[in-house]
This record gives structure tokens, C-alpha cells and sequence, in this order.
């Protein structure tokens, strides 16, 4: 394993342990045009309400929000000037190169959200912008 690797791992495990060791607190990102993105009915919630199962309905939260289906969000669901602060990465491991994106300040950053991609998704699907209702504009 290479220090770099580690030394990643380490800091993605201190940041876990420090967020669940400040009881009381609760780090959350700020809301995003959230007239358009409100949160719909709460399903159920656990764990004092750090566990959230929310209703999803395709219709609504993707497909209607789409100019051309699957492919091109309406306008007013997206704010392009977020690039400014996106960067391609790589990070050098033994095990091979891992490629990923950054957006915002990669120094001192208070919060770390991981895109995890399934089969047929890339790590350039979580800062697309423009496809999945505009869901994963930042």
C-alpha cells in the first residue's frame, strides 16, 4: 500500500471517527435551489435522524425535470459556474491509478462526499450535471 494511499485512508478515517465522535452535531451541505429539490415525504428515519429513507417516485424526480429525456435537464435545475472549482485528479497507488474529480478546495475541506458508481457508470456520472433531473449538480 502506498503512503499516499494511506495517508488517504487515514484522513478519510479520522474524518469518519471525528464526525461521529461530535455528539449533538450534525454536518450537513447547504441547500441547492431547494424550492426545486425539497426534499419529498420522509418514509422513515433511524438513528436520530441520521438515516433518512425518502419517497422517490421516477416521474417526479428525474423524467419531469428533463428537456430530453435521460439525456438534457431543464435550465432552471442546473448552475454551470461550479466548474470554476472542478478538477480532473489522479491519485498514484500500487495498485494503479485511481481518477477522480474534486470540486471545491481539496485542502481543508470540512466535508468529503463519495460518487460510487455501479456497472456501466463512471466516475464522470457524479459531476455530470445536465442528466438524471439535475440531481447531481453540486
Amino acid at each position: 500500500m502506498s503512503f499516499r494511499y494511506r495517508r488517504l485512508l487515514a484522513l478519510i478515517t479520522t474524518t469518519a471517527l471525528s464526525l461521529s465522535a461530535a455528539e449533538g452535531q450534525t454536518l450537513s451541505l447547504k441547500p441547492f435551489k431547494d424550492d426545486l429539490f425539497a426534499y419529498p415525504a420522509a418514509l422513515s428515519t433511524g438513528d436520530n435522524g441520521a438515516y433518512t429513507v425518502l419517497d422517490y417516485h421516477e416521474m417526479r424526480d428525474i423524467n419531469q425535470r428533463d428537456e430530453v429525456p435521460e439525456k438534457r435537464v431543464r435550465a432552471q435545475y442546473t448552475d454551470p459556474g461550479v466548474r470554476k472549482v472542478q478538477q480532473d485528479l489522479m491519485l498514484k497507488t500500487d495498485a494503479g491509478d485511481i481518477r477522480h474529480v474534486a470540486v471545491g478546495r481539496t485542502e481543508g475541506a470540512s466535508i468529503i462526499v463519495l460518487y460510487l458508481h455501479g456497472q456501466g457508470g463512471s466516475r464522470k456520472q457524479g459531476v455530470d450535471d445536465f442528466t438524471f433531473g439535475g440531481n447531481f449538480n453540486r
